[in-house]
C-alpha cells in the first residue's frame, strides 16, 4: 500500500504543477512587461529633462532647441532607443516661447512602446514625456 501511495502524492504533485505554472509564468513574464515599460518611460523623461537643461545653460550664440534635440536623442540612446532607426517612432519637439527676462524651451517627446511579449499583457502604446525651462541666459 505504501508504493502506490507515493504514486499518488507523484501524481497529486504533477497537477499541482500543472494547475500552479501558468500563474507562474504569467506573473514572471508580466513582471518583466512592466519593468521593460517603466525602463523605458524613465529613459523617455530622463533624456526630456537633460535636453531641456542642456539646452537652458547653452550660449547665447547658439540655437537652444538645436542643442535640445540633439541631447535628447543622444541620452534617448543609452536607454536603447534609437530614433534614426526606421522600426521606432519618435518624435522630439522642441521649441523657445516667451520673451526675455522669460524666454523659455519647450521639450517634447513621444516614443512608441515596443512590448516585449506583444498581447501577453496589456501595455502601454506610446511612452511621453515634456517640460518646460526658462534660458539662464537670455538672448
Amino acid at each position: 500500500m505504501q508504493a502506490s501511495s507515493r504514486r499518488q502524492r507523484s501524481g497529486n504533485n504533477a497537477v499541482e504543477f500543472a494547475l500552479i505554472m501558468p500563474v507562474f509564468i504569467l506573473l514572471v513574464f508580466g513582471m518583466m512587461e512592466y519593468g521593460w515599460a517603466f525602463f523605458m518611460r524613465t529613459g523617455v523623461i530622463n533624456s526630456v529633462r537633460a535636453g531641456c537643461r542642456t539646452a537652458v545653460v547653452v550660449h547665447p550664440d547658439d540655437d537652444p532647441a538645436e542643442v535640445a534635440e540633439q541631447t535628447i536623442e543622444q541620452n534617448l540612446l543609452i536607454y536603447t532607443i534609437d530614433c534614426s532607426d526606421l522600426n521606432t517612432t519618435c518624435n522630439i519637439t522642441t521649441g523657445l516661447s516667451g520673451t526675455s527676462p522669460t524666454e523659455q524651451i519647450d521639450c517634447e517627446v513621444d516614443v512608441n512602446y515596443e512590448p516585449i511579449m506583444a498581447g501577453l499583457i496589456t501595455a502601454p502604446t506610446q511612452v511621453q514625456a515634456a517640460t518646460s525651462m526658462v534660458l539662464e541666459l537670455q538672448r
